[in-house]
């Protein structure tokens, strides 16, 4: 299986405690590294998370389908708080996952129907 990697972008409106509350979970599976990125006049906080290779070795497709329930948890929270979701997710050879708009399923579907 090859290393397996998201992009998580979470909108400036999101606070820093309730980005950290997602990316403190996702650590267990993922190697994250932060970047700031400028797209049509909107800031974004984007994060690339490489799948790590403990993960991997142990049970892959468990950590991927756990992933995906972390992020799952984590927008039910804050829709929960009525807090926007104004975050998304990208994975290679995959469409971009608005967590606003989109159902359970669809984030499950872009970890496991990967190609």
């Amino acid at each position: 299986m090859e290393k397996m990697q998201i992009l998580i972008e979470f909108s400036k409106s999101i606070s820093k405690e309730d980005r950290e509350s997602l990316l403190l979970d996702l650590k267990e599976y993922l190697e994250l590294t932060e970047i700031k990125v400028k797209q049509f006049n909107v800031d974004w906080i984007s994060v690339i998370g490489a799948l790590k290779d403990g993960a991997a070795i142990v049970g892959g497709l468990y950590s991927i389908i756990n992933i995906a329930y972390k992020i799952i948890t984590w927008r039910n929270a804050m829709k929960t708080k009525n807090k926007s979701c104004n975050a998304r997710i990208k994975i290679p050879e995959s469409s971009i996952i608005d967590l606003d708009a989109c159902k359970d399923q669809e984030i499950i579907d872009i970890f496991t129907q990967r190609k």
